[in-house]
């Protein structure tokens, strides 16, 4: 993770061809109140529905002993008082398999605590995004389907996150605050 960070993030991917995709929002505590100096981890597939490492691209994750990585398309944002965040991509494919709707994957990292996944951003329209697929979903952080509306040729979904949502286990502000819940 770099030291600084920003609300917004342009990932290596943005100025790439293919569609353009902003992921927008409002990071918030239980309480409703805009979070601040969360960070936002996210990483999603290319074009072709991989995660592929490139060499000398600086963000660009070199795979593990496994062969594992979570590929170029990745970044950080960091909230500021008013919990925005936004994220310019391009829209992730599925993967070579047909099997799971297109996401984007993002991590939490609230101040004091240790970091922990929420759903997926997916995509209404996806055709792989099916009633019984989403009837699974577990509702981290908020409902994670989003609906995309193009503006001035960029395709921009919202969505707002709740720290700490129907994620097990999660300590909270309660926690982090010495047991003040504002």
């Amino acid at each position: 993770m770099p030291a600084e960070l920003s609300w917004q993030d342009f990932s290596p991917a943005w100025n790439l061809n293919g569609p353009r995709l902003v992921l927008t929002g409002t990071v918030r505590h239980s309480d409703g109140t805009p979070a601040r100096d969360v960070v936002l981890y996210y990483y999603h597939t290319n074009l072709e529905g991989r995660y592929v490492h490139v060499p000398a691209q600086a963000r660009s994750m070199p795979p593990n002993e496994l062969g594992q990585t979570h590929g170029a398309w990745r970044g950080w944002v960091r909230t500021g008082a008013d919990g925005k965040y936004s994220i310019h991509t391009l829209r992730p494919a599925p993967y070579p398999q047909g099997d799971e709707p297109a996401h984007v994957h993002v991590t939490v990292l609230e101040p004091g605590l240790s970091e922990y996944w929420i759903d997926d951003f997916l995509f209404a329209d996806d055709p792989l995004l099916t009633p019984e697929r989403r009837v699974r979903l577990e509702g981290r952080g908020g409902d994670g389907v989003v609906e995309l509306h193009e503006l001035d040729g960029v395709l921009v979904g919202e969505r707002d996150i709740v720290l700490g949502l129907d994620v097990p286990g999660h300590r909270g502000r309660q926690a982090a605050d010495g047991g003040t819940q504002r």
